[in-house]
């Protein structure tokens, strides 16, 4: 495929994957093939409605290498090495879907796609051991499994790989896997789609939000404003799941690696009093208040949905961890490493 031709194909797909809520911000990646040398991926740190053709990076197969002053998304050696090992693959798409993260860390077992779907699926549903994102770690557990595996695996912890020989029918198998994991996790719906409540910094800039925040949360805001000042933004998610998992808990451990990320290692779980949840946010962008909800906070709107988002997509894990009998978070030092990364190297980007 014409180069051109390629990149202008994996900025349709990236805000693709943005619409149909498979990726949200900077996560996941995607990447087609040009010819058997080389391939076009997104770039490292830049939202997908920003992508234009000139962003998309060229990398080389053989040693990857890449083309450009713009850095290639972090996995773009998990890349390289699905197209080195397997040649019918044209289009890969990284995904950190929500029902196929939770199940992948759960119970694979669970899984049930008919002998229809798993024909769609290109084969059946491999899954790749959890490693630090971006390494090379990583990287050899995916290889193991496409290499052996038909067109989707589950990472644990991080998301999914889907691929196939076109746009198309990598797409296809990614919402298709969407679908089979929602299955496998009865009584348990994403319901993030819009907060229970909102509060904004005042433009004045002091902790008094006055009617800029709803009267159930206007204390909480004015005493998170008040403490916070990098705080503009607060959602208050109150979905089932959220509900749900704050019963006899301290806190609600990171089970899921963008959760530690964007997060924090944990979200503390505090009685009904507004200086404890102010308290509880320090290197935090979110806390639990027992008989309220989750409380996402970020200096911008779009990072306080994105807050929303991981926060139900961890508790939604979580839940799905205790059906199943397999609770285990990320290990502390990992997920403070992944905090840290986050904050120094990823925060100012989208």
């Amino acid at each position: 495929m014409d180069k051109n031709t390629a990149k202008e194909q994996v900025v349709r797909a990236g805000r693709e994957l943005v619409a149909k809520r498979l990726v949200a911000r900077t996560w996941g990646n995607v990447s087609c093939r040009c010819d058997e040398h080389m391939f076009v991926i997104t770039p490292s740190g830049i939202g997908y409605e920003r992508l234009t053709p000139d962003l998309i990076v060229a990398v080389d197969t053989r040693d990857g290498s890449y083309q450009g002053d713009v850095a290639p998304s972090s996995e773009y050696k998990m890349h390289t090495a699905i197209y080195s090992a397997r040649p019918d693959v044209g289009f890969i798409i990284h995904t950190h879907q929500t029902y196929a993260t939770c199940i992948g860390l759960a119970d694979l077992e669970r899984l049930a796609p008919t002998p229809e779907e798993t024909k769609r699926l290109g084969g059946s549903i491999g899954i790749a051991e959890y490693a630090f994102p971006g390494t090379n770690k990583l990287k050899e557990n995916v290889k193991k499994e496409i290499a052996v595996r038909g067109g989707v695996v589950l990472m644990k912890r991080h998301g999914a790989i889907a691929v196939g020989d076109t746009s198309d029918k990598a797409f296809g198998r990614a919402n298709l896997l969407e679908e089979v994991a929602k299955r496998a996790m009865p009584g348990i719906v994403y319901a993030a789609d819009e907060p229970a409540a909102t509060a904004s910094r005042p433009s004045g800039g002091n902790g008094h939000c006055g009617a800029e925040a709803e009267d159930h949360i206007a204390p909480y805001a004015a005493a998170i404003f008040a403490r916070h000042a990098d705080v503009s933004q607060i959602l208050l998610l109150n979905s089932p799941s959220t509900v749900a998992v704050m019963d006899r808990r301290r806190a609600i451990p990171a089970l899921i690696d963008d959760y530690a990320f964007i997060v924090g290692t944990d979200a503390k779980v505090v009685d009904p009093i507004p200086e404890k949840a102010a308290a509880a946010l320090s290197s935090r962008s979110a806390v639990f208040v027992r008989g309220l909800g989750a409380l996402c906070c970020a200096a911008e709107l779009s990072d306080a949905e994105a807050v929303m988002m991981l926060v139900e997509k961890n508790v939604m894990a979580l839940r799905a961890a205790e059906q199943y009998g397999k609770i285990k978070a990320i290990p502390y030092w990992e997920r403070l490493l992944l905090r840290q990364v986050y904050v120094s190297k990823y925060s100012k980007k989208k």
